[in-house]
């Protein structure tokens, strides 16, 4: 077996999900909302800058792709995956 499969194989192993509450529900969608989607969102910025400024080369459907496809792909799936975690959030109580 290769290394990640040992370590993927040891993590499944170590983690117990038996004593999952809304607290903990409650956190780690908080925990998303304000550390994960704001690094995403960052990574997303600075790829679509990169795919935009390549457009600039490409022609047909490549330029199609870089300039407009992608760049909406990310900013929609991003924005969704915000507003369903805000509203989620604010829509449940901790127990």
């Amino acid at each position: 077996m290769s290394k990640w499969t040992d370590f993927r194989d040891s993590l499944e192993n170590s983690l117990d999900f038996g004593q999952i509450n809304e607290a903990v529900k409650q956190s780690f969608t908080t925990q998303l909302i304000n550390e994960v989607l704001p690094t995403a969102e960052v990574i997303a910025d600075k790829f679509i800058g990169t795919i935009r400024d390549q457009a600039k080369t490409e022609q047909g459907w490549c330029k199609i792709r870089d300039a407009v496809v992608l760049p909406a792909t990310i900013d929609l799936c991003l924005y969704a995956m915000h507003k369903l975690l805000t509203v989620t959030a604010e829509n449940t109580k901790t127990e």
